[in-house]
């Protein structure tokens, strides 16, 4: 019986403050290297990966894969690289000065939208502008540095959307049929448990599971039935949640902010600003106020 090879991600010298942000199934990670003479290293996971450089570079980047990838010449700012699953990736890097991130891209996930655009996973390149990537990258970076994480349905989100483009890159493409949505009885499942774990993390897996549905599957059958994305309804039913709790319960901002799962009080009030044009501590002030939200069930109706 043939087993898989076990994971290796070693690099050195290790990149300084480097972080690990994991989500379901996939992981975002991020670090900065100082003026390094040389870096050296061989990866070989069982997912797929991207790897994007935020700023600086290398004067010279040498890639060999066991897949029959090869690159030589200088890293660039900006530029994306990306190694499919099982595919060993030993490279060298001269004159280092540099802020990278990298996304672990969910094996399920993967594969279930590679084979709904009916493509396979692209072979490794290294060095590539894809605009569209770097910004999906780029974004997680950026809430990470402010907000030390991110909602698990977030990565999720950002994972799907870099395995569709991918999945287009290699020229497949979705069939053009109008995507099915989820049923009642869908819909009711997946607000039930969004309304019993608003406390905890809330993964996009975790409701295409409750569903009945693949990952790839619900993030477009939940847009087409409630007119969000599954985030963007998560997020609405915890600031709800965290406005009735002031308003009706007396809680705090802080005591609001983690009753719902968030355990960075800076984000949840960029969240519940951004969804309420109101800071809670202003809406604390005014409780006696209506919420300033005009709520939406996922369905897309009022509810008043």
């Amino acid at each position: 019986m043939s087993h898989a090879e076990p994971d290796v991600r070693r690099i050195t010298p290790r990149a300084s403050d480097w972080v690990s942000v994991p989500f379901a199934g996939g992981a975002f990670d991020t670090g900065s290297r100082a003026a390094t003479p040389l870096v050296e290293g061989v990866i070989r996971t069982s997912y797929d990966m991207l790897f994007v450089t935020l700023t600086g570079g290398a004067r010279h980047l040498e890639v060999r894969t066991d897949c029959g990838h090869r690159f030589q010449g200088p890293e660039i700012m900006g530029a994306v690289s990306f190694v499919p699953a099982g595919c060993e990736r030993r490279f060298v890097l001269h004159d280092v000065r540099s802020r990278w991130a990298s996304i672990s891209l969910p094996a399920g996930l993967s594969a279930r939208l590679w084979l709904e655009t009916r493509s396979r996973p692209g072979h490794a390149f290294t060095n590539e502008r894809h605009p569209f990537v770097l910004a999906a990258v780029a974004e997680c970076a950026r809430l990470h540095r402010l907000d030390g994480g991110f909602e698990p349905a977030y990565a999720e989100s950002m994972a799907a959307a870099i395995v569709q483009y991918l999945g287009r890159r290699n020229g497949h493409s979705p069939d053009g049929r109008s995507v099915r949505g989820l049923t009642d009885q869908q819909m009711r499942v997946v607000r039930d448990y969004v309304q019993a774990h608003l406390d905890v993390p809330i993964t996009a897996s975790a409701l295409a599971a409750a569903a009945g549905v693949s990952t790839g599957h619900f993030f477009r059958a939940f847009r087409a039935t409630a007119g969000m994305t599954p985030l963007a309804y998560i997020q609405q039913s915890r600031v709800g949640r965290a406005a009735e709790m002031i308003a009706r319960e007396g809680a705090s901002v802080t005591e609001a902010a983690l009753g719902v799962g968030f355990s960075n009080l800076g984000h949840f009030t960029r969240v519940f600003a951004r969804m309420t044009g109101v800071l809670p501590s202003r809406y604390r002030d005014s409780c006696g106020t209506e919420f300033p939200v005009q709520q939406r069930d996922a369905g897309g109706t009022r509810q008043d």
